[in-house]
């Protein structure tokens, strides 16, 4: 999977996708390396800037929300 933002793009080699899922998880660590934008609070666009997420460890999260373009492959 490639990620980019405004600073750079990072190919996730060993990323696992899940294609029926609402938000993509990733590190902070990526986001501020590619500079991925910060979702502004925008009150009647009622965009969420954070997340409950759910793990697959069944664990539950809250994650900030960010911006940022990801492309998927299929490695053959």
């Amino acid at each position: 999977m490639m990620v980019r933002g405004s600073k750079a793009a990072v190919e996730l080699k060993n990323a696992l996708i899940d294609t029926g899922a609402t938000y993509t998880v990733s590190s902070e660590e990526i986001l501020e390396e590619v500079g991925a934008a910060r979702i502004p609070e925008v009150g009647a666009a009622r965009i969420p800037t954070e997340a409950e997420v759910g793990l697959g460890n069944g664990a539950k999260v809250k994650a900030k929300a960010y911006g940022v373009v990801s492309k998927s492959y299929r490695c053959s």
